[in-house]
């Protein structure tokens, strides 16, 4: 990620273009990327759920859900949960990047949208003994926060006077 901004940043600045502008197009493919990603998390086993004995539970192989002491439990499918989420963001950022106003407004709403998003799915996300934060929240969950809050206040700032 780190890397990615760094190449964009000096791709905008040798280009002569604006930052953001840059980062309004190229987020726009960023949540399709991640929906098919997450769907190959669900083939390899990684990135599983909590166990549950809800009807979206989906059980994997000892060999795929290592660690969990019941065997093969019924866990979620927190793989699915994130795929779709980058579907819905990606629908929803394409669906407003025609009604952004300004520059920056698009990238704003993917931070918001894929916020939410991973804030959500991580209720169900399992994670080792002690990644638990302050406030019972995951570090991904503040880093989600992080992002929502970036993103409000980019089109806050952004935003031209007079703009709805």
């Amino acid at each position: 990620g780190l890397a990615a901004g760094l190449a964009l940043f000096l791709f905008a600045r040798n280009r002569g273009e604006k930052l953001i502008a840059i980062l309004d197009f190229v987020i726009t493919s960023v949540p399709l990327g991640h929906a098919f990603g997450r769907i190959g998390c669900l083939m390899n086993g990684c990135c599983y759920g909590k166990p549950t004995d809800g009807p979206f539970g989906i059980v994997f192989p000892e060999t795929c859900a290592a660690g969990w002491e019941t065997g093969c439990s019924m866990i979620h499918p927190t793989q699915l949960y994130s795929s779709l989420g980058g579907f819905l963001t990606f629908a929803l950022v394409l669906l407003w990047e025609r009604r952004s106003r300004f520059e920056g407004a698009t990238f704003a709403r993917f931070l918001i949208f894929y916020g939410l998003s991973r804030f959500v799915v991580d209720m169900w996300r399992s994670y080792e003994a002690g990644a638990v934060g302050p406030l019972g929240l995951t570090t991904s969950q503040w880093i989600s926060i992080g992002l929502m809050v970036t993103g409000g206040v980019l089109l806050l700032v952004r935003r031209p006077n007079g703009a709805r």
